[in-house]
């Protein structure tokens, strides 16, 4: 078996990884028997706050583009072994017997893979490194495996240096970055954005509570600087307009989105800037531009690369209660709806659900103050669906706060519980298990590091303002883009596959136990995962068919008509760019589109279908 050796990362610390032997750990090649193995190590690692106690045994998966056989290996944590995995893997997913901590890494072949384990039970403390105290201000990014943190705001009287503050810290192995201190940024600064840019990630705007010029007031900088091969560049790049309390988002194109904020006067921006990673010039034109400058806008990429703004104050400090939508590339919008108005509260929470469609819920009435308890399901056609509204227990009294995860159960926190949504119950319920805490209410948003792991910045003193802050994670799953699914779909109920319409009597979309009954309009996508070659088989309980989405590609529509208009089973074999469709015994070829590939299920043009029985297996 393979040798996992201990070792502290420090003198102080209990905290221990386990690491592959040098010549311990080697991967058959996945092209056949006579084909030499691949020395390729798997390294797992202990975090901070989640000790692997013992020598553990991990039960581990090989992720790819592969099938089945030879998948999956145990193994203990002494001693020296071949394990017979695939050597093109793309990642491992781990979980630790019999303690139930779970991880997952990936790297490219020939790469070795990193993964850090974390407790699927309890929430845990991502790193030993504290972040300065502050009054939030803090802006926090994923990027390429790891999460930055970047600035802050002092508490009053406090140190302002502080606000230099940068923390990158490695989520593959919990080792945060050497590089990095309490005077990492270049400049201090608080309320920036902060973005992946190409491998590192941008840190623009902001208030640069420090500043010479004026060190008796904050200052609204117009400057961005870049992180990437754990150091900041020299050269920060110059903004179009300074601004701060503003958002962010990666584009499709790999630009850096800045969306509104407040300008050195005081005053909201409406307009658009980007920022281009290659060049490291910004733009202004061929971008769009808000119909309603605002302050603090949440700025979302939906599944299909679309941007949406929603939420916000404006000049006045009065909540936005617009929600607007533009291009992939940051254009302006070309959808017959654009805009969509919701009654306008402070603080309402807003994330993209895994169908394209957005999630809205709780907020404060400006009016008196009052915690708002609706709900909000945004579809990613522009229409507005009122859902049950949070009870008093779900609403709490604390800042609700969103943040996406598997399978579309996005997860709530009230300031006091945290609670999960059922996209096929329209309504929140309470998780299995789940944290016993959650960001205080002037600390960032929760931030989603993978679809089964969410971050966030705890106080050291619970409600402690100005105090210091820890950075928690909870894992509740491992679920990824190549998990491969095992078991049947759609048989006793839904699991991974999330509607873009709540289901509802006056919906086209819904699961009763039997089966997913979809018809005209209805769409549900198999959330989290891409495929490359697969074999999808189905069995249809009615004579109507469903049509599949096979990336942009739609199976039972005019580009790859069924080959039959009827029939009880259904198959779908992808090899490269080509597709055979088969229904019952007839069979037909399509070409496809390339690439990785979401799956998508529609309602038939005409009529209602039920399908159930569904599989996905990778070749």
């Amino acid at each position: 078996m393979p040798r996992f050796d201990r070792a502290a990362y420090d003198g102080e610390t209990e905290r221990l990884f386990y690491r592959a032997s040098a010549a311990g750990l080697l991967l058959f090649a996945s092209c056949g028997e006579s084909s030499p193995p691949v020395d390729r190590h798997l390294v797992a690692h202990a975090i901070a706050g989640c000790p692997i106690n013992g020598e553990p045994t991990l039960r581990l998966t090989a992720l790819g583009d592969f099938g089945s056989s030879r998948a999956s290996a145990t193994v203990a944590g002494t001693g020296s072994s071949t394990l017979d995995l695939p050597a093109d893997l793309v990642g491992v997913q781990a979980e630790v017997l019999p303690q139930g901590s779970w991880g997952i890494g990936y790297a490219n072949p020939p790469s070795d893979v990193s993964f850090a384990l974390w407790s699927s039970e309890q929430a845990c403390d991502a790193t030993d490194v504290r972040v300065a105290p502050s009054v939030g201000g803090q802006a926090m990014t994923i990027f390429d495996g790891g999460l930055f943190i970047a600035g802050l705001m002092p508490p009053p009287g406090g140190d302002r240096n502080s606000a230099a503050f940068a923390l990158a810290l490695n989520l593959m192995t919990g080792e945060p970055s050497s590089a990095l201190s309490m005077a990492g940024l270049p400049r201090p600064r608080a309320f920036a954005s902060a973005t992946p840019f190409g491998d590192g990630v941008l840190i623009a705007g902001g208030i640069d509570p420090n500043h010479t010029e004026d060190p008796t007031d904050d200052v609204v900088v117009d400057t961005a600087f870049v992180y990437t091969a754990n150091h900041f560049e020299s050269a920060p790049i110059e903004l179009g307009d300074a601004r701060s309390h503003h958002g962010a988002v990666e584009l499709v194109t790999g630009e850096t989105l800045l969306v509104g904020g407040m300008q050195p006067d005081g005053s909201v921006l409406a307009t658009f800037e980007a920022i281009d990673p290659r060049t490291r010039n910004s733009r202004f034109f061929q971008l769009g531009a808000l119909a309603q400058g605002r302050r603090d806008p949440v700025v979302l990429r939906l599944v299909g690369d679309d941007i949406v703004v929603a939420g916000g104050t404006d000049q006045n400090g009065a909540p936005v209660g617009s929600v607007e939508w533009f291009e992939s590339d940051g254009s302006a919008c070309t959808r017959i709806l654009c805009r969509l108005d919701l009654p306008p509260a402070l603080h309402r929470a807003f994330v993209a659900l895994a169908s394209g469609a957005v999630l809205a819920a709780g907020g404060v009435d400006p009016n008196g103050g009052a915690p708002v308890t609706e709900v909000f399901w945004i579809t990613p056609d522009g229409s507005l669906e009122a859902l049950a509204p949070l009870s008093s227990e779900q609403r709490g009294t604390g800042r609700v706060r969103l943040v996406g995860a598997a399978d579309g159960a996005v997860w709530l926190w009230n300031g006091r519980a945290w609670w999960i949504f059922d996209a096929w119950q329209g309504s929140f319920v309470t998780p299995d298990t789940s944290p016993e805490e959650g960001p205080d209410d002037d600390m960032p948003d929760p931030i989603e590091a993978d679809a089964g792991l969410f971050l966030w910045l705890a106080r050291e003193i619970p409600g402690g303002t100005g105090s210091e802050a820890r950075v928690r994670g909870f894992r509740h799953g491992v679920r990824g883009p190549y998990t491969r699914d095992a078991e049947p779909m759609l048989l006793a109920d839904p699991l991974h596959w999330v509607p873009d319409h709540p289901p509802h009597s006056a919906t086209n979309i819904g699961f009763d136990g039997e089966g997913l009954h979809v018809s005209t309009g209805g769409r549900a996508v198999l959330a989290d995962t891409i495929y490359g070659d697969f074999a999808l088989t189905v069995s249809a309980m009615t004579e109507i068919l469903p049509r599949f989405e096979i990336g942009e590609l739609v199976v039972g529509d005019s580009g790859c008509p069924w080959p039959k208009a009827n029939g009880a089973q259904i198959a779908i074999t992808r090899q490269g760019t080509s597709l055979a469709v088969r229904v019952d015994d007839a069979e037909r070829t399509c070409a496809g589109p390339s690439g990785h590939l979401r799956i998508g299920l529609r309602g038939p043009d005409d009529g209602s279908a039920v399908v159930t029985n569904l599989t996905m297996t990778r070749l």
